[in-house]
């Protein structure tokens, strides 16, 4: 119970604190997610460049505060005073996704939610949950700077797989191009149901970090 308490409070903290920081960031975001939607209700432009606008939307704000929000506190080492709080390493790293969650949440389905397709909404929430798990996990596990980058390179690979590249260069994975179009409610399901299973890894990952670190920080004094 002490322990809940103790993380509901870091998470309240680090909620508060990132939106404080990111504030501006998930207003501009948010209005410049509203146009493909503004643009889908008055009908006022084609249907293909507004899906493109959508799906580049949901792409960045399911990147920008999970490549934003641990990067800067490594950077600004105000990591260390986040560890420094009598919290295990654990719940932090469990507060910092869920803190980047609701500003996921607030950006993308504020304004999406005024179209009433479900199926899109549910497949959006799956991608951007889904990257920002992504991203967010990278950018704990590693601290190379250019790490949350890295996820964007897979998805830069994605945009050359259409059906006529695949009939052109690779005919045997059009099945599996049609397949998936075919079952999006299951990988988008599946996809958020994953999102968990990241989290917890990153967690229990960094947790053994730090305790490994806290050892030879330990070992090395002892020496000295």
């Amino acid at each position: 119970m002490r322990f809940l308490q103790r993380f509901c409070n870091v998470v309240t903290a680090l909620t508060r604190k990132d939106w404080s920081e990111y504030g501006k960031a998930v207003a501009i975001l948010t209005v410049a997610t509203a146009i493909p939607v503004v643009l889908r209700l008055r009908q006022d432009a084609r249907p293909d460049f507004v899906r493109h606008m959508q799906y580049s939307f949901v792409i960045a704000d399911g990147w920008f505060y999970a490549q934003s929000s641990f990067l800067n506190e490594r950077l600004r080492k105000t990591i260390d005073y986040l560890l420094a709080l009598p919290v295990d390493p654990f719940a932090v790293i469990l507060a910092k996704h869920i803190s980047v969650y609701t500003m996921v949440v607030v950006t993308m389905d504020v304004p999406m939610i005024l179209l009433r397709d479900w199926h899109m909404l549910l497949l959006a929430n799956a991608a951007a949950f889904l990257l920002a798990t992504v991203v967010l996990g990278v950018s704990v596990l590693w601290e190379w700077p250019v790490a949350p980058q890295i996820p964007m390179l897979g998805l830069f690979a994605l945009t050359f797989v259409t059906p006529d590249n695949l009939s052109t260069y690779f005919p045997e994975a059009l099945h599996a191009y049609h397949w998936v179009f075919a079952h999006t409610y299951m990988l988008a399901v599946t996809a958020l149901a994953i999102c968990p299973l990241i989290t917890l890894f990153t967690a229990l990952q960094f947790r053994r970090y730090c305790r490994r670190w806290e050892g030879l920080s330990r070992d090395r004094i002892m020496y000295l």
